[in-house]
């Protein structure tokens, strides 16, 4: 939140009924139903997201959403039907404990972890702050439900001591990047970087990084959370992004890649005390605040980043700060003691893993309207101004949710949606109704398209998987939202379509869904790649895994939809990877023989025939006796033909689905293109497994069933194919 005294104080009305009637939206704009009001249990709304809970299978109607009491730290989960209609609100999470008051906002960020889904675990996010007594009360909470969201078991101090002013700036929102780890908007403990009693530390008015999740879904042991508690700093696993950010209250991950980021502007020359008796400066010149503000702002956050609004610790970090005491994190020195605590020189906290930041004297400047560094005082061109700067000021404009109107991915089997809007920036200031901003096409400049018509008095936003966007109403103390209402012409201005299953919006238009492109945002990355091969591996469900990589949505991933993922990650969706069935007559997928002793191991071929070059890639499972044989490590065990390893990759598992006949085991062998190109190749040896035999084994000859074979074209194509079985003679 903004130190501005009108965004610090709220009422709390009378209940509020549900209502709703349907009628067009604002001029020139996208055309919703009148706003529907829930509530009113959950008062002093601060933050909303939607929850992946899937009321239907069928639609793609949002299963529910959830709403923060930011005062009291009480998590409401909001049912929906397939229509929409309120079934439940349920208190899931309770983080200060039943009928506490914790300080005004104190929770200001939700997340969902993007492996959440119904049928599995559902983790969720919240960043809150316990109370403003000390300068290191910040917190990250966990909260896990494995029964669909009906309840939650929290930790509330997954991470710890982050940073908390003595005023409403804190821990902020919260956001999962492509990266799976967790950025985190903190806000900073001054106006403008120089306060004479709280100083600005490592992690104050920056974007951090937490990376703690596993592949497998788990938590990486290593990842320490303790960043310190109450007037103490500890070093952690917790990084600094980017800095120089005033009060970044929200930030977004958008489908073109860039991450965003709200900030609240500067008050003017007097806060703080001014320069009249400057504190904790760590040798930095005091900067005051603008004479004129301009509003708050719009920046694209790049790592290793400063922003305009000075860390003097980050600028000096060698400058001694007292650890404990009553003054933690001030800077300290001969006359300027820590009372109760300890003058320490904490510069170690500062590290290279910072992104670069530390010891950069940049970040002593307040950069402000436009102001821009000269080449000596910004040497590693470190400083990047907002995106959106206001012409003329505008020191109204306040920015704080922020949220990308994209129809989210998880219910893609039943088509997203497409819209004008698609994109577009939606932002809640709290008092103002939500603005819409468009993006350049390089993403780089945010044009402000005004008000939409909805969401006054809204803190934050969200927008569900059929378009609906929802506010959290923080003065009115509910949850408002507002369903889009199809047009006839979805190629006039100002739109909106369902898509058909299986279709996604690219260029404002619905086109079939782009192969492996699991977050749907147009792009196939190398990670999405990586899922889709894990999928067809039987090493990560579809769902919620990448139900895109499934072209043929048949509940199985093949050769020929990952070769049509690479194509589409090469070329661009649309370019390259197709779908169907070759016209090239049957290849031949053939597991050889081959003679072992008992206790010994012996190596199996896999060859194709009848391809004529034009196969990219094969795969088949093979079935063994489990009495007989075993492969311990599939990914060691099996290698590829050294004639492809410049073009190709192998690899391999033993999947449990489908289930293997009683007394045999799965290996499943896939040889695809590399990810940076894709051709075919000749008949021939393709990859070669080494099985191990049982000292028991029976002596004489056990088959190796081949099946589940495909054979896949340069450009996706599935080729008609037959699996021959192989052997192995134990001696």
């Amino acid at each position: 939140m903004s130190s501005k005294a009108t965004r610090r104080h709220f009422t709390i009305p009378l209940a509020l009924a549900l209502a709703t009637s349907f009628v067009a939206g604002p001029v020139l704009a996208v055309q919703f139903q009148t706003a529907t009001t829930i509530g009113p249990l959950i008062e002093r709304v601060t933050v909303v997201a939607v929850g992946p809970e899937d009321p239907d299978p069928t639609s793609n109607a949002d299963g529910a959403v959830y709403g923060v009491n930011g005062q009291t730290g009480a998590v409401w989960r909001v049912r929906f039907n397939s229509s929409k209609t309120v079934l439940d609100q349920l208190k899931v999470i309770d983080l200060n404990g039943s009928g506490s008051t914790g300080s005004v906002n104190a929770v200001l960020g939700i997340a969902f972890d993007p492996s959440s889904h119904a049928g599995g675990p559902i983790r969720l996010y919240l960043a809150y702050a316990d109370d403003n007594t000390a300068p290191f009360n910040g917190k990250i909470a966990r909260a896990v439900s494995t029964n669909g969201g009906v309840s939650y078991t929290v930790a509330e101090d997954f991470i710890t001591g982050l940073p908390r002013s003595d005023f409403n700036h804190q821990t902020n929102g919260v956001a999962f990047g492509p990266d799976g780890c967790l950025y985190i908007a903190q806000g900073g403990n001054s106006n403008v970087g120089y306060h004479p009693n709280l100083a600005e530390s490592r992690m104050s008015g920056t974007i951090l990084r937490a990376c703690f999740n596993l592949s497998n879904g788990g938590l990486d042991p290593a990842f320490d959370g303790n960043c310190g508690s109450g007037n103490t700093q500890e070093a952690c696993s917790v990084k600094v992004y980017a800095s120089g950010l005033r009060n970044p209250y929200d930030l977004v991950w958008h489908s073109n890649g860039f991450l965003y980021s709200t900030d609240n502007d500067a008050s003017g020359p007097g806060a703080d005390g001014g320069c009249a008796a400057p504190g904790n400066a760590f040798g930095c010149p005091c900067q005051v605040g603008p004479a004129t503000q301009t509003g708050d702002e719009i920046n694209l956050i790049e790592q290793g980043k400063y922003y305009g609004s000075p860390n003097p610790y980050l600028a000096n970090p060698w400058v001694s700060q007292c650890q404990g005491g009553t003054e933690g994190g001030d800077s300290c020195g001969v006359g300027d003691p820590c009372p109760g605590g300890m003058c320490s020189n904490l510069a170690s906290l500062c590290t290279t893993a910072d992104s670069g930041l530390c010891d950069q004297d940049v970040q002593c400047l307040f950069l402000h309207s436009g102001a821009t560094p000269t080449s000596s005082q910004d040497p590693t061109n470190l400083y990047r101004g907002p995106i959106n700067t206001p012409s003329p000021p505008n020191p109204n404009l306040w920015l704080d949710g922020i949220a990308e109107y994209r129809s989210p991915f998880g219910k893609l089997i039943q088509g997203g949606f497409c819209s004008d809007w698609n994109g577009h920036l939606l932002v809640a200031p709290i008092g103002p109704e939500v603005r819409r901003f468009t993006l350049s096409a390089n993403g780089q400049t945010a044009t402000d398209q005004g008000e939409i018509g909805f969401g006054a008095k809204g803190l934050d936003v969200a927008v569900g998987a059929d378009g609906t966007a929802y506010f959290a109403t923080v003065d009115d103390g509910v949850i408002q939202y507002i369903r889009p209402i199809a047009q006839p012409t979805p190629q006039a201005a100002h739109y909106y379509k369902s898509c058909a299953p299986r279709q996604t919006c690219r260029d404002n238009t619905c086109q079939p869904v782009c192969v492996s492109d699991c977050n749907v945002n147009n792009v196939v990355a190398i990670n999405e790649l990586v899922t889709a091969v894990a999928i067809s591996l039987g090493n990560t469900p579809l769902v919620p895994g990448c139900p895109a990589s499934d072209a043929n949505n048949n509940g199985s991933v093949m050769i020929s939809e990952l070769i049509q993922g690479v194509n589409n990650s090469l070329n661009g969706c649309g370019g390259g990877g197709i779908s169907g069935f070759s016209a090239l007559s049957t290849v031949t997928i053939d597991v050889g023989s081959g003679t072992g002793l008992r206790g010994g191991s012996v190596t199996i071929p896999i060859t194709v025939a009848g391809g004529g070059g034009a196969v990219a890639g094969a795969q088949v499972d093979i079935l063994y006796s489990q009495a007989a044989f075993s492969i311990s490590n599939p990914s060691t065990s099996c290698f590829i033909a050294s004639r492809l390893q410049a073009t190709h990759q192998e690899t391999a598992s033993l999947p449990t689905t489908p289930a293997a006949p009683s007394g045999k085991k799965r290996l499943r062998v896939i040889v695809m293109p590399s990810f940076s190109s894709v051709g075919g190749f000749t008949d021939g040896l393709i990859a070669s497994c080494t099985f191990q035999i049982s000292p028991s084994a029976t002596i004489g000859t056990h088959t190796l069933n081949a099946e589940r074979q495909e054979a896949g074209g340069s450009a996706g194509s599935t080729i008609g194919s037959v699996a021959d079985n192989g052997s192995i003679s134990v001696q």
